[in-house]
């Protein structure tokens, strides 16, 4: 791999770390302070409103001004946001802090995504992707474990040692070099406002984008929403446990997923991409209705480790389908068109699922998870089983 793949892939594990962090923490220091669990729904889904809003324009503004200078914006913006979460102590600061977080991840992942993509010799994508996204997933479990580990001792220490992420992750991409000719200083602003309509075309019409979008959606749901918000919570606040036990869980769930993850290239070359992506997330899906019936610790580890097998080829296998459906110059598009849904879907379901949790209990956060995960799942299939034959050609990228 080039020096490039090298730092690109290193600055997507410490951003993975960073964030899984800050998603990890935010719920419980705002937990501590009494805050509403419809409350709290609300702010993790704040950076998902941002993105939905910042992810179309800035993937065309890459297209103009390179990767990599939006990669550095998008790590200074990382690094303002973990200053803003140490020293804040009140909802607003922790709000505005998520907003600046927000802005970073649109800057910074959607363009590392695309710049991989563009980066990586054709005959080794399917190989350079599985490494994708076991670094995604070291850099979740070590993201978990760190939080829950650091938040036992002080939260505001495990909140300043996100700042020295943000610091090593814009160094890194400092040292990125991009062969890039700015065409124009003045940037075409219709292209920019077009974007989301280019974007809604691609979801329309590539059937590709249309089953990344699902993979996508049960990721968003399973690992993020229900696993990354509401388990920890209901570990701490109803079952009891402490939160170190609980980073520790997840922590496992999300080193589980970069076990998988490497397998992604030598399970796409003998079985093809679309069964086993459609399989692991049906397994994924099927994990939450679980999680309510039993309060075991070694029980709970157990289904979150399947959970983790089970969502190991998202990163992989969304971005294998996304290049299939886009040439190099949509590829940044591409990425920020799943990323509307994928937002979107981060956006609506925290809010909601507070106000369920508020109401009945957090038991049923996880069976509502479980349907909706399990329905994304099954048109999957449907789209799995219609276009088998003909999309199934692009598995075999090594061959």
């Amino acid at each position: 791999m080039s020096r490039n793949l090298y730092l690109i892939l290193g600055g997507i594990f410490l951003f993975t770390t960073f964030q899984t962090m800050i998603l990890f923490l935010t719920p419980l220091v705002a937990a501590q302070y009494g805050t509403r669990a419809a409350l709290i729904g609300l702010l993790v889904a704040i950076p998902n409103l941002i993105g939905l809003l910042a992810d179309v324009p800035f993937a065309i503004l890459s297209n103009h001004y390179g990767r990599r200078r939006s990669m550095i914006v998008g790590s200074g913006f990382a690094l303002v946001a973990t200053v803003l979460l140490l020293v804040s102590q009140s909802y607003l600061g922790w709000l505005l802090a998520l907003i600046v977080f927000g802005f970073a991840t649109s800057l910074f992942f959607g363009q590392a995504l695309a710049h991989i993509s563009e980066s990586a010799h054709p005959q080794h994508h399917a190989r350079v992707q599985g490494y994708n996204g076991a670094i995604q997933g070291i850099g979740s479990f070590v993201g978990a474990l760190l939080a829950g580990f650091l938040a036992n001792f002080n939260m505001q220490l495990a909140f300043g040692t996100t700042i020295l992420f943000a610091v090593v992750i814009l160094a890194l991409m400092w040292q990125l070099h991009e062969r890039f000719t700015l065409a124009s200083s003045v940037v075409a602003w219709r292209p920019v406002l077009r974007g989301y309509r280019d974007a809604a075309e691609l979801l329309r019409k590539r059937s590709t984008i249309q089953m990344a979008v699902l993979v996508v959606a049960i990721q968003c749901i399973v690992f993020w929403v229900v696993g990354g918000t509401f388990f920890p919570l209901y570990m701490t606040t109803q079952l009891g446990y402490n939160v170190t036990l609980a980073g520790i869980i997840v922590g496992v769930r999300n080193l589980l997923t970069v076990a998988a993850s490497p397998l992604f290239g030598w399970t796409t070359a003998r079985f093809g991409l679309l069964r086993p992506v459609l399989l692991t997330h049906l397994v994924a899906a099927l994990t939450l209705f679980f999680i309510p019936l039993n309060s075991n610790e070694y029980y709970l580890l157990l289904l979150l480790s399947i959970q983790g097998l089970g969502l190991g080829f998202t990163a992989a296998g969304a971005n294998m389908l996304v290049t299939a459906g886009t040439i190099p110059g949509q590829r940044a598009l591409g990425f920020a068109s799943i990323g509307l849904i994928g937002r979107s879907t981060t956006l609506v379901l925290p809010p909601l699922l507070g106000l369920m949790a508020e109401a009945r209990g957090l038991s049923l956060v996880f069976i509502a998870g479980g349907i909706l995960a399990t329905f994304c799942a099954g048109v999957l299939a449907i789209m799995v089983t219609r276009q088998y034959a003909k999309l199934d050609l692009i598995a075999q990228p090594d061959g």
